[in-house]
């Protein structure tokens, strides 16, 4: 794979790169380093989050694994790319701290083009880092689809987004010329694609989860607005550091001029960036798979019996007696009022309703 030297910004994590002025050298091959620490560290965390969701997710009961699995793959395939990224970026890293040489610039700039841009290891590492961009957008997609599934024009936007941000990350990934003499920094559309597709979606469900609280609230229990301020949450929190670091990096990456991430500021948010590019999704994931994406023991109010009337939905959470249990986020496509809770709740006095064992509550999200 052969790199053009223009085309270098925020495309992959790997390898230390070249140019640059001789001056800047000593922080280049510091980020270098530090670089190949973070990339560890994302690593560690991810196998802990998919080792230990992949033990709840096969200790649940068959019925909560429905919908569940799909997020286990995905977190598998994410950590298989990000462990290659990892390696190959840090083989490329490895070879050109080992071979620069302290005050003698010409030798390390002679390193970092040897073991850096251009080489198979730089190739693979760009790649695979690009298509964890592509998993992990794709989930939340998905995700968006399902929250909107009964309009689904809400969801052309997002997908549409999502198909540029695919075309332009195989661009600054392959390093292709579509334009000649038409100087094209293809990394700084991709990453900011990524950024507003993150923000885009988190929005859009966002927007929904708070529509059907506020429609449905007086069908909710008390403290049950805590179960929708949490799920918003979980998306701000995972969305939130991505979108940013990923804005900030396009713009210093345009400032250079499609020399790529050159300065040390620029090195520090490439890092960044790359981290929460993988740790985002496995966050959702993560609280997906271990059934804390919803909520815990939240319990519907005045009935003892299920409602007649559901769809596959959301369930918020039924108290056992054998301690929490958690549900999916997996089919919050559609959720149906009890039509019969209110009736009931005047029937029984408080101390009854906090004794009687609830079925789901289920809420209608439209």
């Amino acid at each position: 794979m052969s790199g053009n030297g223009n085309q270098t910004g925020g495309g992959g994590m790997g390898g230390g790169g070249g140019g640059g002025g001789g001056g800047m050298m000593g922080p280049r091959l510091a980020i270098t380093y530090a670089e190949s620490n973070v990339q560890l560290v994302s690593i560690g965390l991810q196998m802990f989050m998919f080792l230990y969701g992949t033990i709840v997710f096969m200790e649940s009961p068959r019925s909560a694994r429905r919908g569940r699995f799909l997020y286990v793959l995905v977190s598998f395939t994410i950590l298989a790319l990000s462990i290659i990224s990892t390696a190959s970026g840090n083989w490329s890293n490895y070879n050109t701290l080992l071979n620069t040489v302290p005050g003698d610039q010409q030798r390390s700039r002679a390193a970092m083009e040897r073991f850096g841009r251009g080489t198979p290891a730089y190739g693979v590492a760009r790649i695979s880092s690009t298509f964890i961009a592509f998993v992990g957008d794709g989930l939340l997609v998905y995700r968006c689809y399902f929250f909107w599934h009964d309009r689904k024009w809400v969801v052309v936007l997002p997908i549409l987004t999502y198909i540029a941000s695919v075309v332009m990350g195989f661009l600054q990934m392959l390093w292709l010329d579509v334009f000649p003499g038409w100087k094209i920094d293809y990394s700084v559309a991709w990453i900011s694609l990524n950024a507003a597709l993150n923000v885009l979606i988190t929005a859009t469900i966002s927007f929904r989860l708070l529509m059907a609280y506020y429609k449905n609230s007086e069908f909710l229990p008390p403290g049950s607005s805590k179960l929708y301020l949490g799920v918003v949450a979980i998306l701000v929190e995972a969305a939130f550091p991505l979108a940013i670091t990923g804005i900030v990096l396009a713009c210093f990456i345009n400032q250079s001029q499609g020399s790529g991430a050159t300065r040390p500021h620029q090195g520090v948010f490439r890092i960044l960036y790359f981290f929460f590019l993988a740790i985002s999704p496995q966050t959702i994931i993560f609280r997906v798979t271990t059934g804390r994406a919803v909520g815990r023991d939240l319990r519907t109010s005045g009935t003892t019996r299920r409602s007649a009337h559901t769809s596959t939905g959301m369930e918020f959470g039924i108290n056992t007696g054998q301690g929490d249990t958690f549900n999916s986020m997996a089919h919050e496509d559609s959720v149906v009022p009890n039509a019969h809770k209110g009736k009931l709740a005047d029937s029984r006095s408080e101390s009854q309703l906090d004794e009687k064992q609830a079925g789901p509550t289920r809420i209608e999200v439209v």
